[in-house]
């Protein structure tokens, strides 16, 4: 009973802001507690190049064990100055992680730009590659300046455990969407694979309502109003 009183009068009297955060439930904790099992299945599946099978076992565990789970802060470098901290953002983030040699898939960057321009004020973009600020240099000139390029250089050794788990754990690229809480609203893949066989025009309306379809759900999920929502296009 003294235990329990403790516990009581120890919630009680703290913030409520900090009560929250003894409830919330992480990314990095959580991907640390289902990554092996997952790993071990999805490795047998990808083996047995039994496909179908890989892509159920990755959507479940977006489904059940990631989704609605707190996105752990981050401090990342931008390449033009300063650093980005999830934790200060007062919108939703798009968060796409890359690294140089990653190929983008035909039309990608092209409906990323186009959607940084249209949502940038309602979502903020970010790209995280996994490379040294030299590289990262070379390839941020075909984003637009609403996409907000940030790097980490593994050797330096000097990120949390986070990062680590961020990279290792699903594999490149993958897109994160969060709300303005930083609540996981949606895990994805990178851009459309199959558009690579896709005339140029085609592949970017591929991508861009492939991607729009995820921030629209964010936007939703995040109570704006569906007027910030922005129709499929036909054509790019």
């Amino acid at each position: 009973m003294r235990i329990t009183f403790t516990l009581i009068t120890f919630l009680f009297i703290l913030p409520l802001s900090a009560q929250e955060e003894l409830k919330r439930e992480f990314f990095g904790d959580s991907i640390s507690h289902y990554i092996k099992k997952y790993d071990r299945h999805a490795r047998l599946a990808y083996e047995e190049e039994d496909y179908d099978r890989a892509k159920f076992l990755f959507d479940s565990l977006i489904d059940h064990c990631l989704k609605g789970k707190y996105f752990d802060r981050l401090l990342l470098p931008k390449l033009k100055k300063g650093v980005y901290d999830t934790n200060e953002s007062k919108k939703p983030i798009f968060m796409l992680t890359y690294a140089s040699w990653c190929v983008p898939s035909k039309g990608e960057i092209p409906a990323l730009n186009r959607l940084a321009d249209e949502l940038g004020d309602k979502v903020d973009f970010v790209v995280l590659f996994w490379d040294t600020k030299k590289k990262v240099k070379k390839i941020a000139e075909d984003y637009s300046e609403n996409i907000i390029i940030t790097y980490i250089d593994e050797r330096e050794n000097r990120h949390p455990g986070i990062v680590s788990s961020l990279k290792h754990s699903l594999g490149l690229p993958t897109s994160f969407y969060l709300d303005a809480d930083k609540r996981i609203v949606n895990i994805s893949r990178g851009g459309e694979v199959m558009a690579v066989y896709k005339a140029e025009e085609e592949a970017f309306t591929m991508n861009y309502n492939s991607f729009l379809e995820r921030l629209n759900e964010l936007l939703i999920t995040n109570q704006l109003s569906t007027k910030t929502t922005v129709t499929s296009k036909d054509k790019p």
